[in-house]
Order: structure tokens, then C-alpha cells, then sequence
């Protein structure tokens, strides 16, 4: 029987697909606190995170090729392809595929459909040449110790050294998994954002370019990726956010420093879950944790308990203008003097000429008064209003609230991943402001002037 790439692919598509989590521990939260990653690499994400649409993200993406030449190598030297040979002939793949034993079809994915081992098969091959002990790798992928790791190299040498130069360091990190999304790269972070085992693509990405070049050439220096590119994302805004979610777990305490989170772990948990609903919920009860902290904060006034997060909203902006704006100054009324211009006796025409001279001036001022009050008016009305947050931040809050509102009344709204990750950036945007605020406000001020002065800020 003739074992053609295509066979191959199809053979393995009918096998059970596990998850890349085989080869990970899930963790208990959807918070992974990265605090062992260096400042200098996760500033870069954290800049995208608090400003998405000024920094946007790059990009690589691919079709995954479980039938490529290096896949068929390792097949042929772990003696699977013999194995399916001496299988009797059939035209359904599946067939074929349930003829393995169950530890052979783990080994068939593990070669051909899982980054981790393929990445683990390079490690091998470098720690080999230098002598080092493969134990650890032996226990993660058996199979490995069956490759003639001397020859892997010669044969793929390209690949080989491109791994070596572009994607190699020391304290290399090769596992790739559910929750183990966001690595180290020779060159700064990068997401996995999808592998093989979700349909067949994997999409990186990363802050910053230099972070997927190396990796991208040396997927296509093995031949295990085709259609693929590299590009920076900007639009639309599914694609803009659509790893979101996995740099802010994978960086939570470089962007969110509060040590009362939980709130926040629960909402990420039920993102990952894929329950939108109750995520975009517990979003919400977290915003309004922050806006009574505002409240307290820059008011120095007790909150009144079980305000929702559009009552603080309104609370918080009637108290500063309350503060902050004197009273307007009130037109005198020209209703008693035109009264008393009435009543004046008609003694004589001169008088009668100076009644009509008086009515005609009070009807000139009331006019103009109609008339620049509505100019006034029309001028006003779309003024930016007295706010301590910026216009990012302020309609932030907006969207957060309808998001909210939607989750919380079961309305039409369609809530999906999208409005989820949605208003987990517009929550983000205003706890990093809040953060941002403590840090530059003077609390020795008077009340007055701190309010003054965070509005001041507001408007830059």
C-alpha cells in the first residue's frame, strides 16, 4: 500500500483529536500573574492592552501541514508507516487509523499535529549535540528517544540551524498549551492563539514583530506550514481584539495592581468558559467597585450602598459640577419694569411718546435675550461636560454600562466573545487610569483643588 501525504493527512484527521492541553496542567484560574517575566518584554503588550488602536499587533498565520516531509520522516523511523502497511488495504482512512493501537494513534497526533512536540523534537536535537541529558524529554514524548537525532539533524539542517539562531535561548521554554498560550521567544512574547489541533491553523501574536519572524522562518523551514504571513492588525476590531484576552492573562499583574482580584479572576474564568454572559456581569460588578472607590476617593463622601454602575457614573459627575461650578448668574427680569413703564399716567403726548420709547427699548432687550440665549444654547450643548475621566475613558465607561446593562436585563443585545473581550478593555481602560490618577494626584491638596486639578488632567 502506497502511503501518499494525502492518505497520511486524512488518516490522521480521522483520528480522535485531544486537546494540546495533554500536554499541560491546567491551572486553576484564567490569571496566570507572569511575575517572572522581565518589564522590558511585557511593556510592549501592556501598551497594546491599554491602547489597542494606537498600537494594534502583529500577526502570523498559517495552514498547518500534518502530512509534510518531516512528518513522514518521523513516521517512517518510528516504524508507523510499516505498521499502517501491514494493515489490510482500505479506502476509508478511518478504518485504517482505528487498526492502531491507542498508544500508537497518540503518537501518530503527538508527531504530526502538536507544536509542543514539535518543538520538543528540536530542543532534543540541540541539547543532543551539545551532550546534555534528554530524560526530561523523554518523559514529556517517548517516542523521541527513537529518532536518530544525529541523522534529524543532517536532514533538516535548515530548519535545524534556523532553530538554533532565531528561535533557541537559553532556558528555552517548548511547551505550547491551553493555558500555557503566551511564551518566551529569542525575541520578546508571543501568543499562540491557535495550533493545529483547532482546525488545522496556527495564528501567533505578538507586540512586536521580531517576536514572530524567527519562529515564522523556521515553520517554513520545515516545511509544516504553507499560505502563511505576516502582518500588523489594526481592523477589523474582532481581529484587532481577538487576543486580548490571552495577553492580559498571561501579563495581569504588570496592567491591573490590586490585590483584591478575585472579582476579576471569576470574570476572566467564565471568558474561558466561554460563558459571555455572566463574564461581562462580573465585569461589571468590578467597574462599580471602582467608581464607588472614585467616589469615596476624590469626593471624601460616604457612597450610598447598592448604586449601580450608571447611578456612580451620574453621582460622581453631579457632585464634582455641584463642587466645582459656582452658581450661574440670573438675568434680571424685565417683566416689573415693563409693568411700571405700563402704568405711568398719560399726562400729555410727550409722556405718551416716552411710554411707547420704554415698551419698544424693554421689547429690543427682551428679543436680543431670546436670541443669544438660544445662540448660547446651541453652542453649549455639545461642550464637552465636567468629568474627571478623559473622553477615552468617559465613553469607555458608556459602553461598559450598556454591555453591562445588556448582560444584567437579558435585552436583544447579542453578547457574544466580542462584547465580552469588549468590555473587559473598556474596564481595563479605566482601572489603569484610576491607577495612573493615585499616582499623579497630590493627596495633601484640599478637596477643591484635587478635583480641579484630576478634571484639568481629564482634558488633555
Amino acid at each position: 500500500m502506497t502511503f501518499n501525504p494525502s492518505l497520511i493527512a486524512k488518516i490522521i484527521s480521522s483520528v480522535d483529536q485531544i486537546s494540546e492541553r495533554d500536554v499541560e496542567i491546567k491551572s486553576k484560574s484564567s490569571i496566570v500573574q507572569g511575575k517572572w517575566l522581565d518589564p522590558i518584554q511585557v511593556e510592549p503588550i501592556v501598551s497594546y492592552l491599554l491602547r489597542p488602536y494606537e498600537h494594534g499587533y502583529w500577526s502570523f498565520g498559517g495552514e498547518w501541514m500534518s502530512s509534510a516531509p518531516i512528518f513522514l520522516y518521523l513516521l517512517d523511523e518510528l516504524g508507523t508507516l510499516r505498521e499502517l502497511e501491514n494493515i489490510p488495504e482500505s479506502k476509508v482512512p478511518g478504518f485504517l487509523a482505528r487498526q492502531l493501537s491507542v498508544a500508537k494513534r497518540m503518537e501518530l497526533i503527538h508527531v504530526t499535529s502538536r507544536l509542543s512536540a514539535l518543538h520538543f523534537l528540536f530542543l532534543a536535537a540541540k541539547r543532543d549535540a551539545e551532550g546534555d541529558d534528554l530524560s526530561v524529554i523523554h518523559d514529556r514524548y517517548s517516542w523521541i528517544k527513537r529518532i536518530n537525532l544525529s541523522r534529524f539533524r543532517e536532514k533538516f539542517s535548515s530548519a535545524y540551524e534556523i532553530f538554533e539562531s532565531l528561535v533557541y535561548y537559553p532556558g528555552y521554554k517548548a511547551g505550547v498549551g491551553e493555558n500555557n498560550r503566551l511564551i518566551i521567544g529569542a525575541n520578546g512574547l508571543v501568543n499562540y492563539s491557535s495550533y493545529p489541533s483547532n482546525g488545522g491553523k496556527i495564528l501567533l501574536a505578538s507586540a512586536e514583530k521580531k517576536s514572530i519572524e524567527g519562529l515564522h522562518a523556521f515553520y517554513e523551514a520545515s516545511g509544516v506550514i504553507q499560505n502563511s504571513s505576516i502582518e500588523r492588525i489594526f481592523s477589523p476590531e474582532e481581529r484587532l481584539f481577538y487576543p486580548y484576552f490571552d495577553f492580559l492573562s498571561g501579563v495581569f499583574s504588570y496592567v491591573i495592581q490590586d490585590e483584591r482580584a478575585q472579582n476579576f479572576s471569576q470574570a476572566l474564568d467564565y471568558y474561558r468558559a466561554e460563558d459571555f454572559t455572566h463574564c461581562i456581569s462580573t465585569l461589571g460588578l468590578v467597574a462599580e467597585d471602582y467608581l464607588t472607590r472614585i467616589y469615596v476617593t476624590l469626593l471624601r463622601e460616604q457612597c450610598l450602598p447598592g448604586m449601580t454602575l450608571g447611578q456612580l457614573n451620574e453621582a460622581i459627575h453631579k457632585r464634582i459640577i455641584e463642587i466645582l461650578q459656582p452658581a450661574k448668574d440670573v438675568l434680571l427680569n424685565l417683566d416689573e419694569l415693563y409693568s411700571r413703564v405700563n402704568g405711568l399716567a398719560d399726562n400729555g403726548a410727550e409722556v405718551k411718546d416716552q411710554k411707547s420709547i420704554y415698551r419698544g427699548l424693554l421689547n429690543v432687550i427682551k428679543e436680543d435675550r431670546i436670541f443669544f440665549n438660544k445662540r448660547i444654547d446651541e453652542l453649549t450643548k455639545n461642550s464637552p461636560r465636567i468629568s474627571p475621566f478623559p473622553c477615552r475613558v468617559r465613553d469607555n465607561i458608556f459602553e461598559l454600562l450598556r454591555f453591562r446593562n445588556a448582560a444584567s436585563h437579558n435585552t436583544r443585545v447579542p453578547l457574544g466573545e466580542f462584547e465580552a473581550v469588549r468590555t473587559l478593555y473598556c474596564l481595563v481602560s479605566l482601572v489603569s487610569w484610576w491607577q495612573q490618577c493615585i499616582v499623579d494626584t497630590d493627596w495633601e491638596k484640599g478637596r477643591e483643588q484635587i478635583i480641579a486639578q484630576v478634571v484639568e488632567n481629564g482634558k488633555r
